[in-house]
């Protein structure tokens, strides 16, 4: 049992002592356990250790304990409560088995490495390696393993990183199996860290699986589905949709959506193109977007997601869409969603006629899952159109929707705006939903009909007209957060409290017999990893949040949108509310409305005033209103607006190293071989400074140091270039080149080097007057320097291809603190 909030109880018969159950061996990451115990006594805390965490992590987080397998070894798993008998589970972790083949070693110089058939004379069996290390990309394609051959194994002896802006491919591929998950200590070996562009390519996979990839930072599509050379168009042959893949236990970081591509338009001449069948989703964490839909499944049947976790994304976006989106047919078993803005998933439903594919009538279930925290938006949605029916093609699909828990949908608090509620269900062309089992928490128009679900939910609190059937009994709504406690009270229903059907009928309670442990279900309400726990009645603190020092237009715009500070998350054993921010010792919010630790939404932050100095701090807000201690505070500043360009120096460029230096009219190039230069400036104490150059030529590079003699490109730090004909800008920190973006005829652009260290790109279309206009940003790529307030030396590199065109630099003083 839990006691704490966004729980309920259960009727079980109560044991006579405290008992729990593990499996007695496991794979190294094979999945995450989520402990079961029960015990006659329900007040006190039940406590779950490891003997060895190298082996097997256990940990109270989101408000159950769970456990992973991490290394290779064995380990005892104890379960102790005051007054009860402990209770010892042994636990062995083993490698997974090798294959039957042969070993082939690859890689281990870096560059690129392509794994493919021709390449390496693969054969049923085989077992690839990969050697730890950097890479700038890995492309594994063109392995095609017959049906009922031993699958080809691609695995990896450490961390494989793809860097320099590279991408992971895996292209026609068939049986085979790419494993990131084998590592001791590295949950997920296959590692892409900054991508502009997109992560993975995939096309053409069939019968694959694939563990343990990591994507961080990756700002277009993360896994692009690339339909080059193939049309993907259903015509009923095996050949016209890929099939029978898992991807289990990766992670996505700050990074965009897993898209398929393709539709169903039953209109179009190409009724169905793009079809994902039997995919499966297990044991993800995404955290940190804003990608909208974070998986767009646009055409798919037998799709499954189950055992992830999907926690601070949306955080700007107003649009209705899916966290998980999914035209078709789909499962969602265990998930964990929290917060974040639209619906956990939206299932848009449509069975294709064809016996290989199940049933010729499916039915989504959605079942165990955990929604807490909206800005906007509910849980769930079903729904389906005219473009989807096609007699004799497409039939129609059903939903039962059962032992989910949801809670505080909407954090807006505007019903106006949605009412929030936990299921919304619009027409779903001759399919019925089923709703049952479910738990609503803190909902945000109590005086509704509609509280629970809406129908067709065009209206304030929805409207009290359906298309097909709805059944729904059995479900529980709680009122505020202090009702959703262990109360046996509190679980009679409301009366009337969703409008339609509430009693109709328990008959598909026989479907469902059984939770996720094996165990009997009497009356069981809400997600199934809520009740298994009790929590200690008095919890730790929240800990404080970590703000990086880091800005994205914070000088440049006077729109709160475009001004970002992040921080990294706050932790509490049952989770984290929301945030508190202070500006200027002005407390600005303290009630919900956040997806990403201490970033608030665009409206809460506003007016920002030129050339006027901010100080920020924070703190987190728990389940239970327990508050963290604040944050030290940050200041920054924005910039004033520039209306001429009479502050604007030309400085004077003499060599510090290399070849020989020529200047042309105030346009510095080098023979000979490249030459490193220095305007003799020092940003001194209390200053900022904008390093601008014209891109209309292929330009050098034009930064900032923090010695007065770099040797070389790698000692500047942070920097402005172009590319070789001036048409795009190209940002460069310590040597590296990146993040080149297209700038149109007659713009300058610019590096700026804020008073703490920071800095960015920007562009001017009216020769430098309004570099502080939002219309005017380059910012998809910044530097996070340090605070180097008495060392910043502008200092240039021009190779001999490049050249420094009338480089200038603006000095501004320091804004004063309001």
């Amino acid at each position: 049992m839990i006691r704490a909030n966004l729980t309920y109880n259960v009727s079980l018969p109560l044991p006579t002592a405290l008992v729990f159950n593990t499996p007695v061996s496991a794979l190294l990451w094979e999945r995450t356990e989520y402990l079961y115990a029960r015990s006659p006594d329900l007040e006190t805390p039940i406590i779950f250790t490891s003997s060895n965490p190298a082996v097997l992590k256990v940990e109270l987080k989101n408000s159950f304990w769970q456990m992973e397998y991490c290394g290779l070894g064995t380990a005892t798993v104890t379960a102790s409560q005051t007054g009860q008998t402990p209770v010892v589970q042994t636990v062995t972790v083993n490698q997974k088995p090798a294959a039957s083949g042969r070993v082939i070693n690859v890689g281990g110089s870096g560059g690129y490495l392509s794994i493919t058939t021709t390449e390496l004379g693969i054969l049923p069996g085989d077992t690839i390696v990969i050697a730890a290390g950097n890479y700038n990309g890995v492309y594994i394609e063109d392995i095609l393993v017959n049906d009922g051959s031993d699958p080809v194994t691609i695995i990896t002896d450490g961390l494989v990183k793809i860097v320099n802006e590279g991408n992971f491919s895996f292209k026609n591929l068939r049986n085979v199996v790419i494993d990131g998950c084998r590592v001791p200590g590295v949950k997920q070996a296959l590692l892409l860290d900054g991508q502009n562009y997109r992560g993975v390519y995939w096309n053409n996979l069939n019968y694959v699986t694939i563990y343990g990839v990591e994507l961080r930072d990756v700002y277009d599509t993360a896994w692009f589905n690339d339909w080059s050379g193939m049309d993907w168009i259903y015509d009923g042959t095996a050949a016209s949709y890929q099939k029978g893949c898992k991807f289990i236990n990766c992670k996505s970081d700050n990074s965009g959506a897993f898209s398929s591509g393709g539709r169903l338009d039953v209109f179009e001449p190409n009724k169905l193109t793009g079809l994902l069948v039997d995919f499966q989703f297990i044991g993800w964490e995404a955290i940190n977007s804003s990608a909208g839909s974070l998986f767009f499944i646009s055409a798919g049947q037998n799709i499954l997601f189950k055992d992830c976790t999907i926690d601070h994304v949306n955080c700007v976006n107003n649009n209705h869409n899916g966290v998980l989106f999914v035209s078709g047919h789909a499962d969602l078993v265990n998930n964990r969603l929290t917060n974040f803005e639209g619906n956990m998933i939206r299932n848009w439903t449509f069975s294709i006629v064809d016996t290989h594919f199940g049933p010729q009538h499916k039915t989504s279930r959605f079942y165990g899952n955990q929604v807490f925290c909206s800005r906007k938006y509910g849980a769930f949605e079903g729904q389906s159109f005219d473009r989807y029916d096609a007699p004799g093609f497409t039939e129609y699909c059903n939903i039962d929707m059962f032992n989910n828990t949801v809670g505080n949908m909407n954090l807006n608090h505007d019903p106006t705006v949605f009412t929030g509620t936990a299921y919304d269900n619009y027409d779903l062309h001759g399919g019925r939903a089923r709703v049952f089992n479910t738990m609503l928490i803190n909902p945000v128009n109590p005086t509704s009909n509609n509280i629970f679900l809406t129908y067709n939910s065009a209206a304030i609190g929805g409207t009290e007209h359906q298309s097909g059937d709805m059944w729904e009994w059995n479900n529980r709504v709680y009122y505020t957060i202090n009702e959703a406690r262990v109360n046996e009270a509190n679980l009679a229903p409301k009366t009337g409290n969703s409008g339609k059907g509430k009693s109709i009928t328990n008959a598909a309670t026989a479907d469902y017999t059984r939770d996720r442990y094996g165990n009997l279900k009497v009356d069981n309400i809400g997600a199934i990893q809520c009740n298994d726990i009790v929590l200690p009645i008095a919890i730790a603190l929240p800990s404080v949040p970590g703000i990086e020092a880091q800005t994205r237009n914070a000088w440049s715009s006077q729109k709160a949108e475009q001004f970002m500070i992040d921080c990294k998350a706050s932790n509490s054993p049952i989770g984290i509310k929301n945030y508190d921010m202070e500006r200027n010792g002005i407390l600005i919010t303290t009630d919900g409305g956040y997806c990403r630790d201490g970033k608030p939404d665009p409206e809460v932050s506003s007016d920002h005033l030129a050339w006027t100095a901010y100080t920020y701090r924070w703190r987190a807000r728990d389940w239970r209103g327990q508050l963290s201690v604040w944050t030290e505070p940050m200041t920054f500043g924005t910039e004033p607006v520039t209306t001429e360009l009479d502050h604007v120096t030309i400085p004077t460029i003499t060599k510090l190293s290399g070849g020989t230096l020529v200047n042309t009219s105030g346009v510095y190039s080098a023979t000979g071989s490249a030459v490193i230069v220095s305007t003799g400036l020092i940003i001194p104490a209390g200053y900022a400074a904008r390093l601008i150059i014209d891109h209309n030529v292929g330009q050098g590079v034009f930064g900032w140091s923090a010695g007065a003699n770099p040797v070389g490109l790698i000692d500047i730090k942070a920097a402005i270039s172009t590319n070789e004909d001036g048409s795009r800008y190209e940002a460069v920190a310590s040597g590296v080149r990146s993040d080149q973006r297209d700038v149109s005829e007659n713009e300058l652009i610019s590096l700026f080097i804020s008073y703490n260290g920071d800095s960015w790109c920007e562009r001017s279309s009216d020769g430098g007057k309004s570099w502080n206009k939002p219309g005017n940003q380059l910012t998809s790529y910044y530097f996070q320097g340090s605070n180097n307030k008495n060392a910043k030396h502008v200092v240039g590199y021009i190779p001999i291809d490049r050249v420094l065109s009338q480089p200038k630099v603006v000095l501004y003083p320091e804004p004063t603190a309001i």
